[in-house]
């Protein structure tokens, strides 16, 4: 198995934008793929009736928007991607849609953490994760170590999304120097042996990990303290990976359509807004 083509998300010339594009640079570099750079901005005036001149008006301020995108764009290429098979898209579009689109005939899609008012908010990015039919790598605001990849932590849990999780994760073996097969529940999850053996079949130097639930706090605490499991999941998988030095989260993404709205795990949720090392997401 292998990466052929990475699709990154570029905002703008902001942090988080250079960090996702530093990011994909790498892994096209390192598996000699093509990296297509997407800048997309919505049409300021999305799903809004407007008269004749206020519409020509509308669609020059896009226009501008659009070609100031794509110097940014181009400018940042040039300097964090120099030498690669690159396209560049620049489009108006719904940036949900167009990246849920793009990650359904791409290997891998590459985004930034998102930032308040910046690029893509959170419901977005949910519904990039769950409609997007490749694994998405999220890029969190401080970056990603140069040793990406070497040392990730797979989390387990028996479902179809972590077993998507760990397909996601054989590209990336030919690089690692250690891998964590962790579960984090009080009885190890259904085909937990049969993963382990799968990955050593691939090679990969896994080793297991069992760590058990915290126990709950007392109901005043958690009233005090906003407390809900999902959080408490995160912040010990967290924990876990700044005490182990881990550089990666390969884990699923859980969420589904409902109705009008997209409901988003409660553990993705955490994971999306507290990340500190980049988390690969596969649902």
């Amino acid at each position: 198995m292998s990466i052929r083509k990475v699709v990154v998300h570029f905002a703008d010339g902001g942090a988080a934008s250079r960090h996702a594009l530093t990011v994909a640079a790498a892994l096209a570099r390192r598996h000699a793929a093509l990296l297509s750079v997407h800048a997309v901005a919505p049409a300021p005036s999305e799903g809004a009736y407007l008269n004749p001149e206020t519409a020509a008006l509308a669609a020059q301020v896009q226009e501008e928007l659009l070609r100031a995108l794509k110097d940014q764009a181009s400018a940042a290429v040039q300097e964090l991607a120099p030498g690669l098979e690159l396209e560049l898209v620049v489009r108006a579009q719904n940036p949900a849609q167009h990246f849920a689109q793009a990650g359904r005939v791409a290997d891998l899609l590459v985004l930034g953490q998102v930032e308040p008012g910046v690029g893509l908010g959170l419901e977005a990015q949910g519904h990039i994760l769950v409609q997007s039919a490749c694994p998405v790598l999220v890029v969190p605001h401080i970056g990603a170590p140069p040793t990406l990849g070497e040392s990730p932590v797979l989390a387990w849990s028996g479902s179809r999304e972590s077993a998507r999780a760990l397909q996601a994760s054989l590209p990336w073996l030919p690089w690692v120097k250690k891998l964590e097969l962790l579960t984090l529940s009080n009885e190890l999850p259904s085909g937990w042996n049969d993963a382990l053996a799968l990955l050593r079949r691939h090679g990969a130097p896994v080793e297991p990990c069992h760590l058990k639930p915290s126990t709950p706090p007392s109901l005043g605490e958690r009233l005090a303290r906003a407390w809900s499991p999902d959080a408490s999941t995160a912040e010990t998988l967290l924990s876990h990976v700044a005490d182990s030095g881990a550089d990666l989260i390969v884990c699923g993404a859980y969420g589904h359509p409902r109705a009008w709205e997209l409901v988003l795990g409660g553990v993705t949720r955490e994971l999306l807004h507290s990340m500190t090392v980049p988390v690969l997401f596969s649902h």
